[in-house]
């Protein structure tokens, strides 16, 4: 395990500020993104560019998925060109979507073929919020 291959997928705002900071810090970072422009300048400026997040986890023992919701997450990870498809043993995958509570639990299960681990971060944003007062 080469935890210095750190894998970032989905470079909006909050993706590709995590794989500067990362780049800044000394790790070798592989990301992807449905844009493939933005993954291309990420790449100038001393990423690797990959083509799909399968591509990426074959790369990277470290995996952080930075994408809008759990329909994303799921895409990026199980879907065509999932990450899943090519995780190696011990991989760590750390999500920072905005999720329904026990939707990592159910991706918990699908995570033992591989022995990795999940992480996602209770966001204060996820919290209910009450309806606005009329």
């Amino acid at each position: 395990m080469n935890n210095n291959n750190v894998g970032v997928i989905g470079l909006g705002a909050m993706g590709l500020g995590i794989a500067r900071s990362l780049l800044r810090s000394g790790f070798k970072v592989h990301a992807c993104d449905v844009r493939a422009a933005v993954t291309e300048q990420f790449a100038s400026e001393g990423g690797v560019a990959c083509a799909s997040a399968a591509q990426l986890a074959g790369e990277c023992d470290v995996i952080v998925t930075v994408v809008v919701n759990a329909e994303q997450t799921e895409s990026v990870l199980f879907g065509e060109g999932g990450a899943a498809a090519a995780l190696r043993p011990g991989s760590l995958v750390i999500g920072c979507a905005t999720v329904a509570r026990p939707t990592p639990w159910t991706w918990a299960s699908a995570w033992r073929p591989w022995a990795c681990s999940i992480w996602m971060h209770r966001s204060p944003g996820a919290r209910p919020r009450p309806p606005p007062a009329r």
